[in-house]
């Protein structure tokens, strides 16, 4: 779909796009789309139509997938007991979870998973910190 979109860019510079979907997925990817693609995006969410510039601030547009993938989506299971605005707030404002995020690797996203999802600070692997966050699960 995005493909398609930056193909009408080319043709279709200045006319406005509007895509009606409801999927978090889809409203995710418009935000990045609309932080690299020139011109104006805009996404119908029930009767309420919003520039996809505006959906999140411009430091966190360029790597708004990755974290959205890492805690899960329509094809990834997410990290059990922690949901998607608690990995975003931990991330908005710090530099160095945006770097992680900008150029992943196995390392990197290892090194994300482990400071911003589990808050590990003693180096375990990631079954042993999702090994701890089970047992913590209540009875």
């Amino acid at each position: 779909m995005l493909f398609i979109y930056s193909r009408i860019r080319k043709l279709y510079s200045t006319t406005p796009v509007v895509i009606d979907s409801e999927d978090a997925d889809v409203v995710v990817l418009s935000a990045y789309a609309a932080s690299i693609i020139i011109g104006d995006l805009y996404i119908k969410r029930k009767k309420v139509i919003v520039k996809c510039k505006d959906l999140c601030p411009g430091n966190m547009a360029k790597v708004v997938v990755q974290p959205h993938v890492a805690t899960g989506c329509d094809t990834i299971s997410s990290f059990y007991g922690i949901g998607k605005k608690t990995v975003w707030k931990r991330v908005m404002n710090n530099v160095e979870g945006q770097e992680l995020l900008s150029c992943l690797t196995d390392e990197t996203l290892t090194k994300f998973i482990s400071k911003y999802v589990y808050k590990d600070k003693n180096g375990n692997s990631l079954g042993e910190m999702r090994a701890t966050k089970w047992k913590k699960k209540e009875k």
